[in-house]
């Protein structure tokens, strides 16, 4: 990024990401874990809400996007990613239960986290689009 520009004249950007979207998790153990989730990030001050924008913000920034893409993981995927993310999700708990007094919380999280994982061998439970998005920036 010289000069704070995503791309040097006549460049190109392509940026991938992934998006939340709870929709394609429904129910089992998604339907409780989904928001505690949300509630969590957004104590810490986190959104996911952005990359629902991207192409748009990159327009705002002067690229002219040339191709944007926003699809599910193909099915093939979806249990591996489903196991990273409750690993993964294993791990903020960690963090979690070192900076709240209340570990009762963490302790349901932590029994979603297990059911989740377990549901995750017969269906989708991972919550993501794949994001993909082509700019160019003006020459």
């Amino acid at each position: 990024m010289a000069n704070g520009r995503l791309a040097e004249p006549g460049g190109y950007l392509q940026w991938e990401e992934s998006r939340r979207d709870t929709s394609l998790v429904k129910g089992g153990a998604s339907d409780q874990f989904e928001p505690l989730y949300d509630e969590i990030w957004a104590k810490g001050g986190i959104s996911f809400e952005w990359i629902r924008d991207l192409p748009q913000r990159l327009e705002k920034m002067g690229l002219t996007v040339l191709d944007a893409k926003d699809r599910p993981y193909k099915k093939s995927v979806q249990w591996l990613e489903g196991i990273n993310y409750v690993m993964s999700f294993r791990g903020v708990l960690n963090e979690m239960r070192k900076v709240q007094s209340d570990s009762s919380s963490a302790s349901d999280v932590e029994q979603l986290l297990s059911q989740l994982h377990i549901e995750g061998k017969h269906r989708n439970i991972f919550p993501w689009t794949a994001v993909a998005v082509l700019a160019q920036s003006p020459a």
